[in-house]
């Protein structure tokens, strides 16, 4: 399983990371490196039959996660195409405030900045379907093909439903399968899971437990 943390600059998504990576990285305000650590899922159940049974290895179920760099306005949406593979996106939102830790947008308005990142992701996702659809009208113009007039229709839907404003995991569709075969995994077709950071100075509370 890969779970995508994405967040805009400074709201606390790489010290999630190393919370639960265990990784040694550095979290810089604002970066936009990319990381990627895996952690293992805590099993207690496992241990007893391992007990019972005396496996030669005992291989605990895994998560990926990839934290992406800051989500600044001037990203190119290319960047976000990490997330495309992705399971579930969790999206870091801040609430806490601190002056020492100055917010990308000046303010700490977590509802602001969980409907920019919202229309950033559905941009992005439009992004793929206008690039799809044209490239399949030029395959149809070759050759008239009943699965590509299928994929076209279903496009043409999902184009509408973000063009609202609407993400796609709202739309219900039967399709879902096709579009993640054919568009290599919208972004908006993965789970979405908002986290909300509100611990005042969190990173001298992560010093005291020497994460």
């Amino acid at each position: 399983m890969q779970t995508g943390i994405i967040g805009l600059p400074q709201v606390g998504k790489t010290t999630l990371f190393r919370i639960l990576t265990k990784a040694n990285v550095e979290g810089k305000g604002g970066g936009s490196t990319t990381h990627v650590g895996v952690a293992k899922v805590p099993e207690p159940r496992l241990l007893e039959l391992a007990k019972l049974y005396s496996p030669k290895k005992i291989t605990y179920a895994t998560v990926q996660y990839v934290d992406l760099g800051g989500m600044q306005k001037e990203r190119n949406r290319d960047a976000l195409a990490p997330l495309r593979e992705v399971d579930t996106i969790a999206h870091v939102i801040r609430v806490f405030d601190d002056p020492s830790v100055p917010h990308s947008e000046g303010s700490i308005d977590p509802l602001r900045d969980a409907t920019n990142l919202e229309l950033e992701l559905i941009l992005s996702d439009h992004d793929q379907i206008l690039r799809r659809l044209e490239r399949l009208e030029k395959d149809l113009k070759k050759k008239s093909d009943p699965a590509l007039l299928a994929e076209k229709s279903v496009l043409q839907k999902c184009k509408a439903h973000l063009e609202s404003e609407k993400p796609l995991r709202e739309l219900e569709s039967r399709s879902h399968g096709t579009l993640r075969g054919t568009l290599h995994r919208l972004i908006r077709l993965t789970r979405l899971v908002r986290l909300v950071l509100w611990l005042h100075r969190l990173w001298q509370v992560l010093q005291r437990i020497k994460i």
